[in-house]
């Protein structure tokens, strides 16, 4: 059979192979479920579109800003706290007695809990 002879029988034959490609999203979906019932809002911009912002104009901050003594003692403060945190000095001796035997016995409740005992 020659090639031209397989194409014909297999249009005739399998005509839905031929309507493959041809089927569009708006063939599928009505044309009212492709666009929304209301608007989409446009974007919030900051500046008009194709207006450059004028850098002349001090912008006025959102709050206070720190002055330089309270920014030293802020500063200060959390080294200090950095310093405690790293020696080990934030929990005392006796908590940490205290929080390892709770550790310990927390295993052990738990499986009396799970077991039913």
């Amino acid at each position: 059979m020659t090639m031209w002879r397989i194409a014909l029988m297999t249009g005739i034959m399998f005509p839905s192979l031929q309507a493959c490609g041809t089927a569009t999203i708006e063939d599928a979906v009505p044309v009212g479920a492709l666009h929304s019932a209301q608007p989409a809002a446009p974007p919030a911009t900051f500046s008009a579109t194709g207006a450059y912002p004028n850098l002349n104009v001090i912008p006025v901050p959102a709050s206070e800003q720190l002055t330089e003594g309270e920014v030293e003692r802020k500063t200060e403060e959390l080294r200090r706290r950095r310093e405690t945190l790293s020696a080990g000095g934030s929990v005392a001796p006796s908590d940490m007695q205290a929080l390892r035997t709770l550790g310990n016995s927390h295993a052990d409740d738990a499986l009396k809990v799970i077991e039913g005992r």
